[in-house]
């Protein structure tokens, strides 16, 4: 196991007016959509905001492509005070997106107990198999933060990461793995949408690398399959079987626990990120994703 440092401390004692501003803001009585708006008019008034923005900003720019943070819960806020505050500095990396047709820009990862439809992977407790956030929308979001409420009292819903470096040069290692990679970048892989975030059900097509770039989802891959079969040759199959293969066993992962009050940002892009097996229902975490300003996100 490969356990990451912390990148940057953060200490919010010189933002304590920012809590004094949230309360006065009444937060906790907006819906989630004004907290973009905030973001905007607090960032003028709180430059550290953006100092921190920029900082994790650079790391995801980087060749890590991730960056862990420390110390976001000492403003002493309530829970829906510290999703604003999240947004805030999340603004300062990019511009928040909502995550399905209730436009929620705020997504609560925890066990939801029993539905009627099948729950995606942040709905659920037990494990998340490695994926990119985002993979079955047309235009994936470049950047996702993870703000931790609460950590699993089992000791286990560790953040799991492979940056897209240390993946694209095991395959490139092999005359097989570079064939694949050709596949994987000239081919276009049926993704569909999970009813968690859309229910239209619909088939968006996408490359799994391109330029560098990742889209992948296991899951949503093969329903695509399933449902466009005439859209992929055994070819595709076959790089596909490989690369899944190579991304469940064949990189060695970064592993991570975070404690409540501690948070990742992640190249969504340029880093595939999995959970480890858990079954505390009381795990949860707070995600926002957010696509890049113009002109911020590499080539």
């Amino acid at each position: 196991m490969n356990i990451v440092p912390f990148v940057h401390a953060v200490s919010w004692g010189n933002l304590s007016n920012l809590a004094s501003a949230l309360r006065e803001s009444e937060i906790a009585t907006l819906p989630q959509a004004d907290y973009l708006r905030l973001g905007s008019e607090f960032s003028g008034r709180f430059p550290e905001l953006a100092e921190i923005g920029a900082h994790v900003l650079h790391q995801l720019n980087g060749p890590a492509g991730f960056c862990v943070i420390d110390d976001l819960n000492r403003l002493d806020l309530p829970p829906e005070a510290i999703a604003a505050a999240f947004v805030m500095l999340c603004h300062q990396i990019g511009t928040p997106s909502s995550h399905n047709e209730e436009h929620k820009v705020v997504w609560d990862v925890r066990d939801r107990g029993a539905a009627e439809r099948e729950r995606t992977f942040s709905e659920r407790t037990g494990e998340a198999p490695f994926h990119t956030d985002s993979a079955f929308a047309i235009r994936p979001e470049e950047y996702f933060g993870l703000y931790t409420l609460q950590a699993a009292d089992c000791g286990g819903g560790l953040s799991r990461i492979i940056p897209a470096t240390r993946l694209l040069a095991a395959m490139n290692a092999s005359a097989e793995g570079r064939h694949f990679r050709q596949v994987l970048e000239r081919n276009f892989y049926p993704f569909k949408i999970p009813p968690a975030f859309s229910s239209s059900g619909r088939v968006i097509f996408g490359k799994i690398i391109d330029n560098g770039k990742l889209r992948y989802r296991h899951d949503c891959i093969r329903q695509g399959m399933a449902e466009s079969p005439a859209r992929v040759t055994s070819e595709m199959a076959d790089a596909l079987a490989w690369f899944d293969a190579l991304v469940e066993g064949g990189v060695q992962p970064i592993e991570m626990g975070l404690a409540a009050g501690q948070a990742v940002f992640v190249n969504n892009r340029r880093v595939l990120h999995a959970r480890s097996d858990y079954q505390d229902a009381k795990r949860h975490l707070l995600r926002v994703r957010m696509h890049a300003f113009d002109g911020a996100a590499p080539n």
